[in-house]
């Protein structure tokens, strides 16, 4: 097994860094059988996965890191007081239900990329003083 075969196979196997139904996985996967095969790649192929394969390696390292998993953990641990916060307000199922939807977006794409936008951080402190609000009128 060559060295691009491992590491499209290496890559593919990682569910981490792949989204559900993601095409781009297609294509890549369509690649790793060709390159299996024996077959040669176009140039604009080539340039392609070795561009997919530089960005998984980032990725991939990126997770490893310490810091970076020390900073996710802590963006993730606020986004689960957020949710805990929801749990004790007492609001309706659906109003719970979609905005535990948006928590649970904002953590995995925290967890994936480590950061969160400014619209999103805003839209979690909003959402949580209006939680802590209502817990304390509840209490």
């Amino acid at each position: 097994m060559d060295k691009l075969q491992k590491q499209l196979d290496h890559m593919l196997k990682d569910t981490k860094y792949w989204k559900p139904k993601d095409t781009f996985k297609d294509f890549v996967n369509d690649i790793f059988h060709k390159v299996r095969a024996g077959k040669t790649l176009s140039q604009k192929q080539k340039k392609i996965i070795n561009t997919a394969v530089k960005r998984y390696s980032k990725f991939y390292h990126r997770q490893k890191n310490p810091d970076f998993r020390e900073k996710t953990d802590k963006l993730v641990s606020k986004i689960e007081l957020v949710t805990k916060t929801l749990m004790m307000c007492g609001y309706t199922m659906d109003y719970e239900h979609d905005a535990k939807i948006f928590l649970d977006s904002v953590k995995k794409q925290a967890r994936r990329s480590g950061t969160i936008s400014e619209k999103q951080v805003s839209a979690l402190n909003k959402m949580y003083k209006r939680f802590l609000k209502r817990v304390q009128k509840i209490a």
